[in-house]
């Protein structure tokens, strides 16, 4: 697993285990990543990972995903403005 939070950038590997077979191919490992954040949900970054499979020499690429981190900070409770995407677009247009 790569993470990128900022300019950080982290991986960790999961230990080989024979559990995940190809018909339940869920892992029950947790891998905690500590990253630095802000005080202002204004300037929370993104959490981008990339799941990856080592298959043999290569690594293969399972999946990704981007979490934006300003909802989820805990200690900030600021509430940002929510805009409906058709007021958005109708005053653009």
């Amino acid at each position: 697993l790569e993470v990128d939070c900022g300019d950080i950038k982290l991986s960790k590997k999961t230990q080989h285990c024979k559990v995940p077979t190809p018909d339940n191919p869920n892992f029950l490992e947790v891998l905690q990543f500590d990253v630095p954040l802000p005080l202002n949900s204004l300037y929370a970054p993104t959490l981008n990972a990339r799941l990856y499979d080592d298959v043999g020499v290569r690594k293969k690429l399972l999946g990704t995903s981007s979490i934006p981190l300003g909802p989820y900070l805990p200690w900030t409770n600021e509430e940002r403005p929510r805009n409906n995407l058709r007021q958005v677009v109708s005053s653009i247009s």
